[in-house]
């Protein structure tokens, strides 16, 4: 995916031979050999695959996309062992067998890939492809593949039909994989370790910086060097996504670059030339060869203490797609497809001076990423916190960002980025940095009552903008028009065919739902539905996670249950969005089938709240078709919540 670097270690070219996916599946069986791990690929993998695919089928007017390789070993019986590729193989099958259950792809594709010694992803393969026998339960599906096949789902049927139609053919025709086959006599063991233990070739966002240090090199200065060495050094800071920016300097450096509070937004890139172009040799510019040796980055300036505090933590964006958020500051409208990051700088960064301004908003973005928006540390829960000198100004410690509104901010961002899993499409990301470089001026800490206000409107702006109306507004569309979008839940109607959708139900609205639950039971508001006892004793122990499969509560095909529901309002009851939550795919398989009463068990015994809207469906002592007054009530006042605007 993402164009793949194209891994190949073979002498003889021969051996390698270019194939389009339609060639790939038309031609050779693959077995996938039990040294294999299991099918891993989750949603913002398989996501961003379809939308990289998606976006070159609209744009690419016949060109190509190259999605990799794929490694194999042909062995005696004429079927080719994979080596590497597996996920990308799979998945491609799964895009396939979803493209026909939809009636989508015209030409007839049969699978081609075998799994050794697990019977159950072969046969939730074939199942995926067929369109006859028995339906099977989610339990005896591969829950890993079977996830899979609901957010491929649900990606297509947010797109029209003619351009579905347009992406199955492209993919057919002209999205290429390279098949590597490797001798015969080769040894198979000792190249799956050479091959997984084998250096990375160059990343984008490494020649991007050497290209932007070239158009330094290249101007007519005095101080081009010093600037060259500024410049790298702010890039090489922000970089190490998975600590605290301010880490990356020494702590003579940290008195020299930011306030007390270790936070000073807006410098000009001429003030952050005269502190770090002094510290140590000016930075001779490196050509790219020389940028992938020089991997290793050391804190700037003077050796620190052992004891310093490393600050170390998982961010929610990584280092290219961060760039083009810093980009779209002074370019709103920049792509945020990391395909194009060459390209989209090419567009808008083109002289010194556009190198000096971007590097500056650069070291002021990476400070508010780090203070204002969510990471995680040592797999803990969500967190909001920025750095602060000790009180005796001896060492760094960690603290809240904000005192109040902490936990509110903590559950609002949260719900914002599992909803948007994908790297490159995370608009809501782009419109808070753009917010918070704003209200950053004069290196200003952020007022917490604003930020919050500002992020529940951004959450109604994407309700209202995307789910209100039959014509949906383009993301971008929704954030350049600033506060509001021209719709009211006075004057419209809800667009129902965004809610009764089953699976293909977009998780923003479910984590949305959930959000607004949250938010009025800390109030104390009362909400109508269900039993208060039973969903504030469990309010406590909910938390937004990356969640990405639709559960029917009342299930589709039940154990132990000859009920079924009944047409109701010419959609079917158990689709219903009152009939409908989100939960993890993991125990969506395990409880799928179940009854009511019997997932509601499960979760009393584990303590696990996946869902608000999960917890006031189980609050109802009787669900399911006997008993539709508890599904009408529940969804009448979910709607309602819905229809609700947070700010």
């Amino acid at each position: 995916m993402r164009n793949q670097k194209v891994r190949t270690t073979m002498n003889n070219p021969s051996n390698a031979t270019f194939l389009s996916i339609g060639e790939l599946f038309e031609n050779g069986e693959y077995i996938i050999p039990i040294y294999q791990r299991n099918y891993a690929w989750g949603a913002p993998e398989i996501e961003q695959l379809l939308q990289d695919i998606w976006d070159m089928a609209s744009e690419s007017r016949g060109q190509p996309y190259y999605l990799g390789s794929l490694v194999v070993h042909k062995r005696k019986d004429g079927k080719f062992e994979t080596i590497d590729g597996q996920q990308r193989h799979t998945t491609l099958s799964i895009i396939l067998a979803v493209l026909k259950s939809l009636s989508i792809q015209k030409t007839i594709v049969t699978p081609n890939l075998a799994f050794e010694c697990r019977d159950r992803s072969k046969d939730t393969l074939a199942y995926l492809f067929s369109t006859e026998g028995e339906p099977k339960t989610n339990a005896e599906l591969e829950p890993a593949m079977q996830a899979a096949k609901e957010v491929t789902q649900r990606f297509l049927n947010s797109k029209e039909i003619t351009k579905a139609v347009l992406l199955s053919q492209y993919l057919l025709k002209d999205v290429k994989i390279l098949r590597v086959v490797v001798p015969e006599d080769t040894d198979l063991n000792h190249y799956f370790e050479i091959m997984n233990n084998r250096g990375e070739q160059l990343e984008k966002h490494e020649v991007l910086k050497a290209r932007m240090m070239g158009i330094l090199q290249n101007q007519e200065t005095d101080n081009k060097g010093g600037e060259m060495s500024t410049f790298s050094k702010i890039w090489d800071a922000c970089a190490e996504m998975d600590r605290y920016f301010v880490m990356s300097f020494t702590p003579d450096v940290r008195k020299k670059l930011f306030t007390d509070a270790l936070y000073c937004t807006h410098r000009t890139f001429e003030d952050l030339c005269n502190v770090l172009s002094s510290l140590q040799e000016n930075a001779s510019f490196k050509t790219l060869e020389e940028l992938i040796k020089d991997a290793t980055l050391a804190p700037i300036g003077k050796s620190e203490s052992s004891n310093e505090y490393e600050g170390a933590y998982a961010g929610i964006i990584n280092f290219p797609n961060f760039l083009l958020h810093v980009l779209r500051i002074k370019a709103p409208q920049a792509s945020l497809d990391d395909k194009k990051l060459l390209t989209t700088f090419e567009e808008y960064i083109k002289t010194a001076d556009d190198v000096k301004g971007f590097a500056r908003d650069l070291f002021t973005c990476r400070q508010l990423l780090d203070r204002y928006i969510i990471k995680r540390y040592n797999d803990e829960k969500w967190s909001l916190r920025a750095l602060k000198l000790s009180s005796d100004g001896s060492s760094v410690v960690p603290e809240n960002s904000f005192e109040e509104l902490n936990e509110s901010l903590i559950m609002l961002i949260s719900m914002f980025h599992v909803s948007y899993p994908n790297q490159s499409r995370k608009y809501w990301l782009s419109g808070a940095l753009s917010y918070l470089y704003k209200a950053s001026k004069n290196s200003t800490l952020v007022d917490k009552g604003e930020y919050l206000g500002f992020l529940e409107q951004l959450s109604d702006r994407f309700f209202f903008g995307r789910f209100y109306t039959n014509k949906a507004l383009e993301y971008d569309d929704i954030l350049l028009l600033e506060k509001s979008v021209p719709y009211s839940a006075e004057s419209k109607k809800l667009n129902d065919d965004y809610l009764h959708r089953g699976t293909s139900t977009p998780n923003f609205i479910f984590n949305r739902l959930d959000y607004l639950l949250w938010k009025r039971l800390k109030a104390d508001e009362s909400t109508k539905s269900g039993n208060p006892n039973y969903i504030k004793a469990r309010l406590a122990n909910f938390s937004f996670t990356t969640r990405s499969s639709v559960e029917h509560y009342y299930p589709q095909d039940p154990v132990g249950d000859s009920d079924r529901f009944e047409s109701d309002n010419q959609a079917e009851s158990v689709d219903r969005f009152g009939n409908l939550c989100l939960i993890s795919a993991s125990r969506n398989s395990k409880l799928s089938n179940h009854l009511p009463h019997a997932k509601k068990e499960y979760y009393a015994n584990s303590n696990i709240v996946e869902s608000l809207k999960q917890v006031f469906m189980m609050s109802y002592d009787e669900w399911g078709p006997k008993h539709l007054h508890s599904l009408d009530e529940h969804e009448k006042m979910i709607i309602e919540v819905l229809l609700t605007r947070c700010k």
